[in-house]
């Protein structure tokens, strides 16, 4: 009984500390049933089934045409990946995506 108090009052100080929030966590946006990161990567475990290039013109492109332009190619090219890390170039240079699959 003498030990009760003190683990009650315990629990009770535990309950109400305050626990750090990550920062880095964000909700991903999802195209053609692709998750799209950018600058970014999954926190799920992945693997990388491909990977797909567009180039960027010396006058430049949109993003949503570059990225639009990078899935289609990968639903093309890998229609099972759940999603897509695009790696982004600039002007007169290569833009990347890497088609991923999620592990189970």
């Amino acid at each position: 009984m003498k030990y009760f108090l003190p683990f009650v009052a315990l629990v009770v100080l535990l309950s109400f500390s305050t626990v750090e929030q990550d920062k880095g966590l964000a909700k991903v946006n999802q195209y053609s049933s692709m998750y799209i990161y950018v600058d970014s990567k999954p926190i799920d475990d992945y693997d990388i089934v491909g990977v797909v290039k567009a180039r960027v013109g010396i006058t430049g492109v949109s993003y949503k045409d570059l990225r639009d332009k990078l899935l289609i190619k990968a639903k093309k090219m890998y229609p099972h990946a759940d999603g897509i890390i695009l790696r982004m170039g600039s002007s007169g240079s290569v833009s990347y995506g890497d088609a991923i699959k999620f592990k189970d």
